[in-house]
């Protein structure tokens, strides 16, 4: 501001430019003048009563300066442009960083919508923890009889009654084995308490079904079906063989017997087939039930004995029981012969 107030103590009696509008007459000062009267830096006069001094403009030619006429009111226009400047800071501010923040907007956008999945941790069993710790549980086993040999996983541990101490924990499989028979347990040993078995070793029974009479063998013992078709066994597994010589059937059955318990097996054998041809052409029926006409190729039919009718256009029949076996039947009718 000192130096536009200095430069207000410089004028000069050219005459105003074109441009210049201010009506009052120039006036002219030499640079070394004394400030005018009217300044209001020599008089202390307010702002607003010193008129608006022309621009100096310097001449070249005839070494003075020389006032425009426009009107400005320099420090308002010094106030207005630091505003303005404050105001183009900021929004120059706020336009760089938009643009800056331009391309994470566009990636975030573009970026798939993925879920977040909380993983939390599940306690494990406490059987599992004590078998990754090493520790063992006890065992307590009892049957009646007494006596009875203890396995525990295939190793023979010692007769009942029997405590085992050093067993690891997790699932074991147990045997009794007596002289009724045995009898097979799965236990779960943990180290904060003990486990137990107590069982009774007797016997159990079976009980079969099947279309026709059967042999059953166990090793060489042969076991007998009572009139329900029952027969009483020692508990534990067995291997059975069911026969039948005259149909040519055998078969191999794993049967699991618990004390005091029935356990059911049904024998369902293949069929077998039945080829039947004739001398003329004839109706077949198996056991009452028409199945056919002649020839009839390769008809399945149950194992065991049947009836056979074979009947011709004039009425005439022939009667046959057969016997259907594993393999094949054939059954050829002559009406020529009585």
């Amino acid at each position: 501001m000192a130096w536009v107030r200095a430069r207000r103590a410089t004028w000069s009696d050219d005459p105003p430019s074109d441009i210049d509008h201010d009506p009052r007459p120039p006036r002219v000062v030499t640079p070394s003048a004394p400030p005018l009267p009217d300044d209001p830096v020599v008089h202390g006069a307010s702002a607003d009563d010193v008129p608006v001094r022309p621009a100096v403009k310097p001449e070249a030619a005839a070494g003075r300066f020389t006032i425009n006429t426009l009107p400005l009111d320099v420090e308002r226009l010094v106030r207005w442009s630091g505003r303005a400047g404050v105001v183009a800071g900021l929004l120059a501010i706020v336009v760089g960083g938009g643009w800056f923040a331009r391309t994470y907007w566009l990636k975030l956008a573009a970026s798939p919508k993925t879920s977040t999945a909380v993983l939390t941790s599940v306690p494990a069993a406490p059987e599992l923890r004590d078998r990754r710790r090493g520790r063992t549980g006890r065992l307590l086993v009892a049957s009646e009889p007494a006596g009875a040999r203890v396995l525990v996983d295939g190793r023979v541990r010692g007769v009942t009654p029997l405590t085992i101490d050093d067993l690891s924990v997790g699932s074991h499989l147990v045997v009794l084995d007596g002289n009724n028979g045995s009898v097979r347990r799965t236990v779960v040993v943990t180290s904060e308490r003990a486990a137990r078995i107590t069982e009774s070793i007797y016997s159990g029974w079976l009980k079969v079904f099947a279309p026709f009479e059967l042999e059953i063998t166990e090793d060489t013992r042969g076991i007998r079906l009572d009139e329900r078709n029952q027969a009483l066994l020692p508990p534990g597994p067995h291997n059975l063989w069911f026969e039948n010589r005259a149909l040519g059937y055998r078969e191999t059955r794993h049967v699991e017997i618990e004390p005091g318990a029935t356990a059911s097996l049904s024998l369902d054998p293949p069929p077998s087939t039945l080829t039947v041809t004739a001398t003329l052409p004839s109706g077949v029926r198996i056991d009452g039930e028409q199945v056919g006409d002649t020839p009839l190729t390769d008809h399945l039919v149950r194992l065991g004995t049947h009836d056979v009718i074979v009947t011709n256009a004039a009425a005439a029949e022939r009667r046959f029981s057969i016997t259907v076996t594993v393999k094949p039947v054939r059954l050829d009718v002559d009406f020529s012969k009585p």
